[in-house]
């Protein structure tokens, strides 16, 4: 029995009534669209929020499998912090103590006009700046804030999702989608290869960042207060004692 179609697709059966193992779950199959493959969620985008996605779901006996056009993980610092409630959830999946080893406090925030200005405002206490409630720790047990970048931050969770029996591809391209009632028909395409095949799912999941394809096709716009002009971040660090 499926229920009501969603945004993208339905919800599907994750298990059926016999109480079939996931892997039987994710199964190749035909369909009258032709598709090679068929599996319950589709995640396009292997960032923060696709591989923390895909976790979560398997953590629930939901098998995914999650497409992203790079070629690797990210190398580059951005998304560097994170919040106490993303720890928490982190502390959820059983990776809290490998996310706080990956990082580290925030120790000292600069403001500059740009990069290569000469005159730079530092935030003069960081704690202060950060602090929004007397008792954090009534709040929470983890860090208020935490420094612990994308390039830090995804080959963790890519080798956690792997080590769990995920399904992460590189290079991996999502060309196009259609939807129905019975969920979502979505062409993907081997960017090594150059050759595309058909893959039904009952969700597709976009978690491609800023500028989604997904989104993009769906006419959703990303809505908000006025737009940055140009905004540019820089971390750098120092070792204790340099001159």
């Amino acid at each position: 029995m499926r229920t009501k179609p969603s945004l993208l697709g339905t919800q599907g059966e994750a298990r059926d009534g016999t109480g079939r193992a996931m892997s039987q779950v994710h199964e190749r199959r035909s369909h009258p669209m032709v598709a090679q493959e068929r599996v319950p969620v589709l995640i396009v985008g292997a960032g923060a929020a696709g591989l923390s996605l895909s976790l979560l779901l398997r953590q629930q006996g939901i098998a995914t499998v999650v497409v992203e056009r790079r070629a690797d993980v990210s190398w580059y610092p951005r998304a560097r912090n994170l919040n106490f409630r993303t720890l928490e959830v982190f502390r959820g999946l059983g990776l809290e103590p490998q996310v706080i080893a990956a990082g580290s406090h925030v120790s000292r925030m600069f403001r500059k006009e740009t990069l290569a200005s000469p005159q730079q405002e530092e935030f003069p206490d960081i704690d202060r700046a950060l602090h929004f409630v007397d008792h954090p720790e009534l709040l929470t047990p983890e860090p208020l804030i935490w420094y612990c970048p994308q390039s830090r931050l995804e080959p963790l969770l890519l080798a956690t999702a792997r080590q769990r029996g995920g399904d992460v591809r590189y290079n991996t391209e999502l060309v196009s989608f259609t939807q129905d009632d019975q969920g979502v028909t979505a062409t993907i395409a081997d960017r090594t290869s150059r050759t595309s095949s058909v893959m039904r799912a009952d969700y597709l999941a976009a978690c491609d960042g800023a500028h989604s394809h997904v989104r993009d096709t769906l006419g959703v716009n990303a809505e908000g207060w006025a737009s940055w002009t140009s905004t540019t971040s820089l971390s750098t660090f120092e070792p204790t004692g340099a001159n």
